[in-house]
């Protein structure tokens, strides 16, 4: 990545399944990286965090997917494809106390 950009798409206390906020990806189509902190994880819990994408605000499509947490801690990895337009976090709990605090970014370079 030569000019490395972040978009913020979670940041904070997270309850139960959950959806994040939609952002566009017009003009952001290169070297995709996902970054996921988690700080803080319900006990007895697992989570599953994905970075999902979209061609119409709608209908969403598994892109990124971190290892499956038990703990805290982060991981960071490499889209393998093109994102569509959009793009959005999204939290899946299995089990124990569904909440964590937890960040989640997407690194990219900009369409020259």
């Amino acid at each position: 990545m030569a000019s490395v950009n972040r978009l913020q798409l979670s940041s904070g206390a997270i309850s139960g399944d959950t959806n994040g906020t939609a952002y566009t990806l017009e003009g952001l189509q290169l070297d995709f990286a996902g970054l996921l902190k988690i700080s803080a994880l319900g006990a007895g819990t697992s989570l599953v965090v994905k970075i999902q994408t979209s061609p119409d605000n709608s209908n969403w499509i598994d892109w990124i997917t971190f290892t499956t947490a038990t703990a805290t801690g982060g991981e960071v990895v490499r889209a393998t494809t093109f994102g569509m337009t959009y793009v959005r976090a999204k939290f899946d709990f299995t089990g124990g106390t569904e909440t964590c605090t937890a960040t989640v970014d997407l690194f990219y370079d900009k369409r020259r």
